[in-house]
């Protein structure tokens, strides 16, 4: 974002990230439009919108090593969702690169959308309603702590990711049946 706009990544840090500009954006609380507007304003820059977004949002990388896991749990059957704190701009960004998210997932329940985010009970509430079971019936996988804290205050089932192979394990001590 620096590099687009021309200036430190400092200053960049302070404006997005230290001001809470992120945080508000990630909650709805601003649009695409409202955030390009306030970044320009703060770092006295004017980079088009579509190259900020862009620059903003190439930080996301498959992590190629839990595609066998999400495609054998979804080929056992069981019903899978997304609940990430994300702006419009990143999820619009993965969403046609990562095709396994349309394919795989069958439900998302997106912090800009929902305007709250992890670890905030209301997006966990908003979970459990709109995959229409009771929050014990739901396991959520999560690498942040705080957000795993919060799924299992909120009556949820939940680990924290560390790497595939905890995960494998966790699942396995769930009893889940995938073949993978």
């Amino acid at each position: 974002m620096a590099d687009v706009a021309g200036v430190q990544k400092e200053l960049v840090r302070d404006v997005v990230f230290d001001s809470g500009l992120q945080v508000r954006y990630e909650c709805g609380e601003i649009t695409c439009e409202e955030f390009h507007d306030v970044f320009c304003r703060e770092t006295k820059s004017q980079p088009t919108i579509s190259a900020l977004h862009r620059a903003g949002s190439d930080i996301f990388k498959l992590n190629v090593a839990i595609v066998p896991v999400v495609a054998g749990i979804r080929r056992a059957g069981y019903r899978m969702g997304i609940l990430s704190n994300t702006c419009k701009a990143h999820w619009d960004f993965i969403t046609p690169r990562y095709k396994l998210i349309s394919s795989v997932f069958d439900l998302t329940v997106l912090s800009f959308e929902v305007g709250a985010m992890k670890p905030a009970p209301k997006i966990y509430e908003v979970a459990a309603n709109r995959a229409n079971v009771p929050p014990n019936e739901i396991l959520i996988v999560d690498d942040r702590d705080e957000n795993v804290q919060a799924a299992r205050e909120g009556g949820f089932d939940a680990v924290q990711f560390t790497s595939t192979p905890n995960l494998m394990q966790d699942l396995r001590d769930r009893r889940l049946r995938f073949n993978y």
